[in-house]
């Protein structure tokens, strides 16, 4: 409450006192589980502080505090899924403190060590809201990472596999189709990223129809015609929406200036791109 009510600074000494308290607590009896899991819960806590504080080298040694009473507790209770919720929790911070840090091939390892642990809990979990949207995050950190390692093909393969994951789910969530459309949304970059153009086409077209007026989606099904040869649509596309809110904080226009850097970046050219992004200045 402290940190959303803008008492940052004192949030995050409660929560560096909170620490050393669980950390005390879960020391002086090792078999209280609650102890333990409120340990880790804490150094996830100040973790995510220290990296609010842009201090990912102190994020990452705390986050490892928590890892290793995580995988203590995943171990010595190996069939209760909620361990290896946690430890698949611990993995992914660890993740993001590397990544912050600049370490982005440790990084990748962690956010797989975390997928992993989704996948192998899946079975007993695949229904449960917090799952899917856990394993959602871990599907999208570990293509994002991939690609800032510039491998764009393996993100796309990452994708893919998200994608495939909703025919194994029985039942199914009652929210697959806007969970699906997502997944097939952030589809459709990494195809664009990996110049699967008629992946990223058929993908956005289809994100677009289970999730109508999402503009995220809509400028991925934009960048795809573009590619695919439809060069006239998108113009008209990309000026059709100028003015309009592509999120909370970005207007349209710098969404796709933001898009495009990321496509000259991954070698990705079209001589239209700088046609628009002159019309979008004027």
């Amino acid at each position: 409450a402290l940190a959303a009510g803008g008492a940052t600074a004192e949030a995050y000494a409660l929560y560096d006192k909170d620490l050393s308290i669980q950390k005390g607590l879960s020391a002086s009896d090792l078999d209280r589980l609650d102890w333990q899991r409120e340990f880790v819960t804490a150094t996830d806590r100040v973790g995510n502080a220290k990296l609010a504080q842009k201090l990912p080298v102190e994020a990452l040694a705390v986050y490892r505090e928590g890892f290793e009473v995580a995988a203590k507790l995943a171990r010595k209770h190996p069939d209760r899924p909620e361990m290896k919720h946690q430890l698949a929790i611990c993995h992914r911070k660890i993740g993001d403190a590397l990544r912050a840090g600049g370490q982005h091939g440790e990084a990748l390892e962690s956010y797989r060590a975390s997928l992993a642990i989704r996948k192998s809990i899946a079975p007993a979990s695949a229904t449960a809201e917090t799952w899917q949207e856990a394993i959602a995050q871990d599907y999208l950190a570990t293509s994002d990472m991939l690609v800032e390692l510039g491998r764009y093909g393996e993100a796309l393969d990452v994708a893919e596999e998200r994608v495939r994951s909703f025919e194994a789910i029985d039942p199914v969530p009652s929210d697959k189709s806007s969970a699906l459309g997502r997944a097939l949304g952030n589809l459709a970059w990494y195809a664009i990223l990996a110049g699967r153009t008629d992946r990223a086409r058929d993908a956005s077209q289809t994100a677009d129809r289970l999730l109508p007026g999402q503009m995220w989606i809509k400028l991925n099904q934009v960048h795809a015609l573009m590619f695919s040869g439809q060069g006239d649509m998108a113009r008209q596309e990309y000026a059709k929406y100028k003015g309009y809110k592509y999120s909370r904080t970005m207007a349209w226009q710098d969404a796709v200036r933001n898009d495009f850097a990321s496509l000259r970046k991954a070698g990705r050219l079209h001589p239209l791109m700088d046609e628009v992004e002159t019309r979008l200045n004027q």
